[in-house]
């Protein structure tokens, strides 16, 4: 893609996800299926080798229709963030796919769970909900979880359902302990640069123009509701680090942190610093560093990082 934006013009674009493919093909015996959508902040890696299937939004740049994760590489997409000739935006996978997609996971699987993006942040939920009204499981069960979250704190509780799932819990064991976990589910972004939300639409015009006048840098959290928030506002990123710290080591003392992870958009040493940090307050490794996917960075942008964790109940 980056020779493409820069030296001719994508009249179309079509491609099928063979990552759903090739786990149907590998897994066609198993039990349970774990699902969930490429907001999902959560190492390729994990997810193929515990057979995670990927439902890829869409991400339309310069009018080309892209699957998020799939046909564009997340270095592309930072590279020339600023360099698009119309703003990037996002889709809901069309519920025909949706259809098209469960029916072919039902045909292989008994079970499935599908772990997706906040409701309140994404129509994502509700359109898989109206689609599955539509399908005919033939006594197969599915459940249909929101998040409430996104992102790198998504990713952490699909994580723990396919870590469950390796440890053979049953479906009910799993989808008691993912609606234990959602309430603890916490994520923290600091955001470099306002003018990607401003574009997108994720910060009232508003409350970005108060926020630019004041010269203030946000940090975006999601409420227990599953709604955006802006907890703090800093004159500065360092600042803003700072209350991040202060947040995390409140929860720390007070109840405990069960597990993290660490996530960026263009440049991984931007995370250097924190990591060190809140290390020092953790007394342990994140669960994995990943990049932040396209569709959730074209309104974070360049410069953002991300830490997502569970608290103990």
């Amino acid at each position: 893609m980056s020779k493409l934006v820069k030296q001719g013009e994508v009249i179309s674009h079509k491609a099928d996800d063979m990552f759903l493919q090739a786990n149907l093909i590998h897994n066609k015996k198993a039990k349970m299926a774990i699902i969930t959508d490429s907001i999902a902040d959560l190492p390729r890696d994990i997810m193929d080798q515990e057979h995670c299937i990927l439902l890829p939004l869409n991400l339309i740049i310069d009018s080309v229709v892209y699957m998020d994760k799939v046909t564009i590489k997340v270095e592309d997409f930072y590279t020339h963030l600023d360099d698009y000739k119309l703003n990037p935006s996002s889709s809901q996978v069309s519920q025909k796919v949706v259809e098209r997609v469960f029916k072919q996971i039902l045909q292989n699987y008994d079970e499935v769970i599908g772990i997706f993006v906040s409701s309140k942040m994404s129509g994502t939920y509700n359109n898989i909900k109206r689609a599955l009204e539509k399908i005919d499981l033939n006594g197969k069960r599915v459940e249909i979880i929101d998040s409430k979250s996104n992102s790198v704190s998504e990713g952490l509780l699909v994580k723990e359902a396919l870590m469950m799932k390796k440890e053979g819990k049953t479906f009910d064991e799993i989808i008691v302990k993912l609606n234990s976990i959602i309430p603890n589910l916490r994520i923290y972004v600091s955001v470099l640069d306002l003018k990607y939300m401003l574009k997108g639409g994720r910060v009232s015009k508003v409350t970005g123009f108060i926020l630019s006048k004041l010269k203030l840098q946000p940090v975006i959290s999601i409420e227990s509701d599953g709604k955006g928030v802006i907890p703090f506002k800093s004159l500065n990123q360092r600042s803003a680090i700072k209350s991040i710290l202060k947040t995390i080591k409140k929860d720390m003392l007070e109840s405990g942190i069960d597990k993290y992870a660490l996530v960026y958009a263009d440049n991984p040493n931007d995370l250097n610093d924190f990591k060190t940090s809140v290390k020092s307050i953790l007394g342990k490794d994140p669960e994995y560093i990943e990049s932040i996917s396209p569709i959730v960075g074209l309104n974070a942008g360049k410069g953002a990082f991300a830490i997502g964790y569970i608290k103990k109940s």
